[in-house]
C-alpha cells in the first residue's frame, strides 16, 4: 500500500525526541489544475449514497481523502469541507466527502437514519444500515490506495474548559505527532483565548474512522474537532486552516482560487 514518505529511520528517532520535549508546552513546481468532478459510490442496501468531490492537481503525489458530516448536527465540519471543494493544490490528489451522513446533515441530528451513531461503526459490516455505510467508506479508503485521512467534526465545549469535551482538538494515534503539533502551535499563534486554543488528544473514540483507519490500514488519519461555543464563521475558518497547515506538515500546498 503506498504511503507519503515521511523521512529516514534517524528522522523518525528525532522526531520522537522533538514530541518529548513540545508535547507538555501544547498538551511540486509547476502547478496544474485539473478539472473537479462528481462521483457516486452506493453502499448496498441503505438510503444513503457517499458523495465524493475530486481535486486533481494533475502531477502524481499524495491521495488525500476528507470527510466531513458523519455527524449531521456538526456543521462546520461539513460547510469547511464543502468550502474546501473550491481549492487547489500543487499536486496529488484530494477527495472530499463532504456529506457523509447526509440523513443527520437534513435533519440537523447527529445519528444515521437507523438511528446508530456512525462514527461508532468503523470499519462497518454488515449488522445494520451505518454498518454498511461504514464499511462501504472504509473500503473506499482502503481500495484506492489512500495516504492520508482527515475527519472533520465538532463538540458542544472546548477541551481546556471541560475535560469530558473535545472541543478544538486535533485526535490521532498516527506516527505524524509531531506534523500534528505544529499545525496546532501555527494556529495557536491566531487565537488569543487561551480557553479557545487547540490540544491534541491522542485517543481517537474506538468505532471512529480515525480510530479503525489508524488500527487497521495503518494510515495516518486525524480527526479535527471544534468548539460549538465559538462563532460558526470562527470554527469554519479554523477547520479549513487546520487542514492547509496539516497538509503542508506533510508537503502539499493547498490554497484558494483567486
Amino acid at each position: 500500500m503506498r504511503r507519503i514518505s515521511f523521512g529516514s529511520k534517524s528522522y523518525i528517532i528525532l522526531k520522537i525526541a522533538l514530541i518529548l520535549i513540545c508535547l507538555p508546552v501544547f498538551f511540486g513546481q509547476g502547478i496544474v489544475t485539473a478539472a473537479n468532478q462528481e462521483v457516486v459510490i452506493s453502499a448496498d442496501s441503505i438510503e444513503n449514497n457517499l458523495d465524493y468531490h475530486l481535486i486533481d492537481s494533475g502531477q502524481s503525489g499524495p491521495l488525500i481523502i476528507i470527510t466531513a458530516g458523519i455527524h449531521g448536527n456538526e456543521v462546520a465540519g461539513y460547510l469547511a469541507a464543502s468550502k474546501l471543494k473550491d481549492y487547489r493544490l500543487d499536486y496529488g490528489r484530494i477527495i472530499i466527502f463532504d456529506r457523509v451522513n447526509a440523513y443527520g446533515i437534513e435533519n440537523n441530528q447527529r445519528y444515521f437514519i437507523d438511528g446508530s451513531d456512525l462514527n461508532r461503526k468503523f470499519p462497518g459490516g454488515d449488522q445494520d444500515q451505518a454498518s454498511r455505510l461504514a464499511k462501504a467508506l472504509f473500503e473506499f479508503i482502503e481500495e484506492n490506495d489512500t495516504d492520508l485521512v482527515i475527519d472533520l467534526h465538532e463538540s458542544r465545549k472546548c477541551a481546556r474548559i471541560d475535560k469530558n469535551y473535545l472541543g478544538q482538538t486535533i485526535i490521532t494515534e498516527s506516527e505524524l505527532i509531531l506534523e500534528a503539533l505544529n499545525a496546532i502551535f501555527k494556529i495557536n499563534q491566531q487565537i488569543d483565548q487561551e480557553d479557545h486554543q487547540f490540544m491534541l488528544e491522542s485517543s481517537p473514540v474506538e468505532g471512529s474512522l480515525t480510530w479503525a483507519v489508524n488500527q487497521y490500514l495503518e494510515i495516518p488519519a486525524f480527526t479535527f474537532e471544534t468548539c460549538m461555543q465559538l462563532e460558526l464563521g470562527t470554527r469554519i475558518d479554523y477547520q479549513v486552516t487546520l487542514v492547509q497547515y496539516l497538509l503542508q506538515e506533510v508537503g502539499v500546498d493547498l490554497y484558494a482560487q483567486e
